[in-house]
C-alpha cells in the first residue's frame, strides 16, 4: 500500500481494521516508518514489501526484523545488449503455497536488494535469529534472496528484485505470484493472464447499482471530473463485481472486487497503481489535481475489513489536511529554531510549545482512530491555533537575533572604519602639518 502522505499512512496501520499492507518506495531515503512497521508486524499484521522498500536506508532495523534480507545495497542485473535490457533469473528454494506452481524464470529486472560485505565484494549471507524464514527465489548472479517469506507473529513478503527497464511489459510480480497455476489466482477477481496498459486519458464513470456507498458519495465533489494519464486493462472474472468504469472506453473496469467463500472476505483490483496520477500524486506524472484520492483509498479499506463506509467525505478530509498541515507547521518552526540557534539565541521556548501540544495532537489522533472525526478536527483546530501562536513566537525571537547580528555587524564595520580613518589622517593628513627637519654637519 502506497500513500503520499507517510503521515496518514503511519496512521493508517494503528487502525485496528487494517490487517495487511503492501509498501512500495521508490527512494531510497529515512521514511520514519521502522516503529510503525515493527509494531504492526508485532501485532500478527501482514506485510509485503516492493521496490526500495527492504532497504535499510528506507525503513532502518525494520529491514532486519520485518522484512529480513538485511539490504545494506543493491546490485544491477546482467545486461543483455541484443534486447536492450538488464535481466535476472530467479532459481526456485523452499516451497510455499505462495510459490506453488512457479518454476524458476528469467526476467527483465535491474536491481536487487541484498546484504553485501564490502571486503569480499559479495553477497553476505544473514538470516534472523527467530521466525519462520523461508527463501522463496534466490537471484543466481549473487545468491541473494530475491523472494523471501518470514513469519514470526505477523507474515511478511519481500521482493527484493525490482526495475524492469521497459516499463510497459516490466516484470509484474503480482501476475507471476496470481497466475493460474497459482493459489492465489482463485482469489482475485482479476484474470492476471491477461493484464496491459493503455496509454491514453480518461475519467471515471461511477456504477449505480445499489453498491454500498464506497465510489458513489465522491460523486457530489466531482470525482468524475478528474483525468487519469494512463490506465491498465482489467479483465473481471465471472462472479465479481464492476464499481467503476475508466471512460471514455467501453472495456475498461477501474475498480472490481468478489467475495471470497462465504462472503465475509473480499479482494478487490483497481486499474492504477496508488502513487500514479489520478490519485492526486505527481510522483509519476502530472498530477490530475484530484484531492480526494487517500480518502477514497480509506473508504476501500473500511469497507473491505465489514467497516461501514465514511459518508462524511469532507469532514475525514478536513482532519486528514489537518494532519498534513500540521507536520508541515512543524518543519517550518523547527527550522526557525535551528536558524535562532546557529544565531546565538536560545529558541528553547520554542520547543517547549511543540512538546506542550504533542499530547493534544495524539489524543487528535486516537479520536480520529477511533471514528470520532468531528471531536479529532476540532483537537486539530486547537492545535491550529496553537502552532499560529508558535510560529509568531519563533517569527519574534527570529527577528530579535537578527536585531543583534545587525547590531555586532554594524559595530564592527563602524570600529574598523573609525580605525581606518584614524591611520589615514595619521599617516597622511597630520604628518603635512609638520616641516621635515634637515640634519646639521657635527664637528
Amino acid at each position: 500500500m502506497l500513500i503520499e502522505s507517510l503521515d496518514n499512512f503511519r496512521i493508517m496501520l494503528y487502525l485496528p481494521y487494517v490487517k495487511i499492507a503492501i509498501i512500495s518506495l521508490s527512494v531510497e531515503r529515512d521514511q520514519n516508518l521502522e516503529s510503525a512497521l515493527e509494531w504492526f508486524f508485532s501485532e500478527g499484521g501482514g506485510l509485503v514489501a516492493l521496490g526500495l522498500t527492504a532497504s535499510k536506508g528506507s525503513i532502518g532495523t525494520a529491514s532486519e526484523t520485518v522484512f529480513p534480507i538485511f539490504a545494506t545495497t543493491y546490485r544491477t542485473g546482467t545486461y543483455d545488449a541484443s534486447v536492450g535490457k538488464f535481466t535476472m533469473t530467479h532459481i526456485k528454494e523452499d516451497e510455499d503455497e505462495i510459490s506453488r506452481g512457479l518454476s524458476d524464470f528469467t526476467i527483465p529486472d535491474h536491481k536487487i536488494l541484498l546484504s553485501f560485505n564490502t571486503s569480499t565484494q559479495a553477497y553476505l549471507p544473514r538470516s534472523p535469529e527467530a521466525g519462520d524464514y523461508k527463501v522463496l527465489f534466490r537471484e543466481r548472479g549473487t545468491g541473494a534472496p530475491s523472494v523471501v517469506k518470514y513469519q514470526n507473529q505477523g507474515v511478511s513478503v519481500t521482493f527484493a528484485c525490482f526495475g524492469g527497464d521497459d516499463y510497459d511489459w516490466a516484470f509484474n510480480y503480482f501476475g507471476q505470484f496470481a497466475g493460474a497455476n497459482c493459489v492465489l489466482s482463485s482469489l482475485m477477481p482479476h484474470d492476471y493472464t491477461n493484464f496491459r496498459r493503455t496509454n491514453r486519458f480518461y475519467q471515471i464513470r461511477l456504477v449505480e447499482s445499489g453498491l454500498p456507498p464506497v465510489f458513489t458519495v465522491f460523486r457530489d465533489l466531482g470525482i468524475e471530473e478528474y483525468v487519469g494519464l494512463w490506465v491498465r486493462q482489467l479483465f473481471p472474472r465471472e462472479g465479481s463485481t464492476i464499481w467503476a468504469w475508466a471512460s471514455p472506453m467501453s472495456d475498461h473496469p477501474f475498480f472490481i472486487s468478489w467475495q471470497i467463500g462465504d462472503g465475509k472476505a473480499i479482494t478487490s483490483v483497481v486499474a492504477q497503481d496508488l502513487d500514479e496520477p489520478w490519485w492526486g500524486s505527481d510522483h509519476r506524472g502530472a498530477s490530475s489535481g484530484n484531492p480526494y484520492g487517500g480518502d477514497l483509498l480509506l473508504n476501500i479499506i473500511y469497507w473491505s475489513v465489514g467497516r461501514r463506509p465514511i459518508e462524511d467525505i469532507e469532514l475525514v478530509h478536513a482532519v486528514r489536511k489537518a494532519y498534513e498541515a500540521f507536520a508541515q507547521e512543524r518543519r517550518m518552526i523547527l527550522s526557525l529554531v535551528d536558524y535562532i540557534d546557529k544565531m546565538g539565541a536560545s529558541g528553547r521556548p520554542v520547543e517547549q510549545g511543540l512538546d506542550d501540544i504533542i499530547p493534544l495532537r495524539r489524543e487528535a489522533r486516537s479520536l480520529y482512530v477511533e471514528e470520532e472525526y468531528a471531536q479529532a478536527l476540532g483537537h486539530m483546530m486547537v492545535v491550529k491555533e496553537a502552532m499560529k501562536d508558535l510560529q509568531a513566537m519563533a517569527s519574534k525571537l527570529c527577528k530579535r537575533a537578527m536585531v543583534w547580528v545587525y547590531v555586532v555587524d554594524w559595530l564592527a564595520i563602524t570600529g574598523t572604519s573609525m580605525v581606518c580613518v584614524f591611520l589615514l589622517w595619521s599617516l597622511m593628513v597630520r604628518r603635512s602639518l609638520y616641516r621635515e627637519v634637515g640634519t646639521t654637519r657635527t664637528k
